[in-house]
């Protein structure tokens, strides 16, 4: 009984993050995390939500280098922290909440459940894609600084007054 137990458990997947992986992840491993925990939330989404966590995916998966260098102490590193450790799980956990029989009813401002989910997940996705964005100018500009300081200490340009 017991090796059957221990075959078992050997071969199980890994638990998938839970939400509390995300909140608790250090700056550099949060990205990975919310990929995996999106990929765990996979199952049960409408198709259109489907091709948007496979974005949001990618999106994270390329972030993670950025997120190695960026001060987590930094407004950009909170706010990619709460849009990706607190409103993403916030949003799908409150569709999944939603009785499946609700999910395609619409209120009163005619968007179902479902059209909200999708919504939200597209301004999560659009949000990463600025922040990737900002954080990949921000490394441009603080190697062009670098460059014109050692430019200007050490450069022998005939152009400089």
């Amino acid at each position: 009984m017991l090796l059957l137990t221990l075959l078992v458990l050997g071969r199980a997947e890994p638990r998938a993050p839970g939400r509390e992986a995300l909140t608790g992840a250090a700056l550099p491993d949060l990205a990975e995390e919310a990929v995996m925990w999106i990929a765990s939330q996979r199952r049960g989404l409408p198709p259109p939500a489907l091709d948007l966590a496979g974005s949001l995916g990618r999106r994270l998966d390329g972030l993670v280098p950025r997120l190695a260098w960026l001060d987590p102490r930094s407004p950009e590193a909170a706010s990619i922290r709460k849009l990706v450790a607190r409103e993403l799980p916030d949003l799908v956990e409150g569709w999944r909440a939603v009785p499946v029989s609700a999910r395609r009813v619409p209120h009163a401002n005619g968007r179902t459940p479902e059209d909200d989910l999708i919504n939200g997940l597209q301004l999560i996705d659009a949000e990463l894609a600025r922040a990737a964005g900002a954080l990949g100018r921000s490394s441009s500009d603080a190697i062009a600084v670098q460059g014109r300081y050692l430019d200007l200490k050490y450069g022998q340009d005939e152009r400089l007054p």
